[in-house]
């Protein structure tokens, strides 16, 4: 899902083990951290940006 939405796989993996997703997480809290949530999205953006230079 990562790819489909143009975000990069690598550094939306790392970002998802960063927030330690449990089962205890609701729907709308897993949402949040959903590759097609433009926050999510920004944030990847700027990780691979980053460490690109």
């Amino acid at each position: 899902m990562a790819k489909a939405n143009g975000v990069n796989v690598y550094h939306y993996l790392t970002y998802l083990l960063e927030k330690l997703l449990d089962d205890s997480m609701s729907d709308n809290e897993l949402d949040q951290l959903a590759p097609w949530n433009e926050k999510v999205k920004a944030e990847i953006g700027r990780r691979a940006e980053n460490s690109n230079q």
